[in-house]
């Protein structure tokens, strides 16, 4: 063996036993049914909640509630508590909620804060933007400007770009590779009954909207495609971002991008998920890329221009219409009204949009004088 080989062996040992001690001290269920633990979770919990009875009620007796939590906990009880399940119309499309009980979600709250959370975001890449501290939709929208404009600086406008999205992603997660993938990481019997049972409790198939659980795995689940793409072809030849279900790839070539999106397919099929027919697809730069609701152009000077989705403006001011109509027959109060359309006004300055804007704002204007 030589001098280098037996350099790398001995960083490759060093590397393996400092991953085995960091997730040594994860795997760990005291961590969740820990008194203070679960104490600060129901803390966490309650924020932005405190108006629901069931809340209400928890934080009257909380020192009592939390220890009947530690004991079931500790005995192997099984803490679901079933689901308040209801409809929301975000965007135009309508999403199923499965909402856990106040009891099931301090559980939930301890297991991610002080295990989940941890261990996934730990090798997850610096570009996979959702639900995870100091990021975000603003965040992920920053980084494609940052990778727009790294990709000008050494192609100009020339190149292309892969638009990846998975087809009912919650809904179609597979539990039992789901539960592969965490296996990988935690041996602690107890704790992976518990993950088990939080996962199972939504059939045989699929995840549900309004559980912390299922956020955290939706993030880590397709973990494996974001460290294929990057990894195969590295930072200096294509450029990536992720959030949630929804990915771009940016590169110069587009052989390069149809063979990252057979990749892509493939690794597909080892999850058993499916892409999105419609929205996944390769498209020039140039001609600007539809991403999180927000179309991203690249100019020939350099400089990139935000534009909203068509669809989301034209969708405000049927919003409007219909406010209009509910003030006029005293449904719907003026400050109401004016709250809900500042509130979109407000989520528009981070776009290019003032000409849309103030269309809007005259719109409103001319039907409330």
């Amino acid at each position: 063996m030589t001098r280098r080989k037996r350099r790398y062996e001995r960083r490759k040992a060093a590397r393996e036993a400092k991953r085995a001690a960091f997730l040594a001290k994860y795997d760990n269920y005291d961590l969740v049914c820990d008194r203070n633990n679960l104490f600060a979770a129901a803390d966490m919990a309650k924020k932005h909640v405190m108006w629901k009875g069931t809340v209400q009620r928890w934080s009257i007796e909380q020192l009592l509630n939390t220890e009947k939590l530690y004991r079931d906990l500790k005995a192997g009880k099984d803490v679901r508590r079933g689901f308040a399940k209801f409809k929301v119309c975000e965007r135009g499309k309508t999403r199923n909620i499965s909402a856990v009980r106040f009891y099931e979600r301090v559980v939930q709250k301890a297991l991610c804060k002080y295990v989940l959370y941890p261990v996934y975001t730990k090798s997850v890449l610096f570009d996979n933007a959702a639900s995870q501290k100091g990021k975000g939709t603003k965040f992920a929208a920053d980084r494609m400007i940052r990778h727009l404009s790294r990709h000008f600086n050494r192609y100009g406008q020339a190149g292309y770009a892969v638009l990846v999205d998975f087809k009912g992603y919650f809904e179609n997660i597979d539990h039992d590779v789901a539960k592969e993938i965490y296996r990988q990481k935690f041996k602690d019997k107890r704790l992976l009954k518990l993950i088990d049972d939080f996962i199972d409790a939504y059939g045989v198939k699929g995840l549900g909207l309004g559980s912390e659980t299922s956020q955290m795995h939706a993030i880590y689940y397709p973990n494996k495609i974001d460290h294929a793409i990057v990894e195969t072809h590295g930072h200096d030849k294509v450029m990536f971002g992720r959030y949630m279900d929804d990915s771009y790839i940016l590169t110069r070539e587009k052989k390069t991008a149809i063979r990252m999106l057979d990749k892509i397919r493939d690794w597909c099929r080892r999850l058993r998920i499916t892409l999105s027919p419609k929205k996944t697809m390769i498209v020039r730069i140039k001609d600007g890329l539809k991403w999180l609701k927000t179309i991203f152009y690249l100019t020939a000077t350099g400089k990139i221009i935000k534009k909203p989705e068509h669809k989301s403006v034209v969708r405000e001011r049927r919003k409007l219409k219909k406010q209009i109509n509910l003030l006029r027959g005293n449904a719907l109060g003026k400050a109401e009204l004016t709250q809900s359309f500042e509130s979109w006004a407000g989520s528009m300055k981070r776009r290019n949009a003032r000409l849309s804007v103030w269309n809007m704002r005259r719109f409103l204007w001319s039907i409330m004088s």
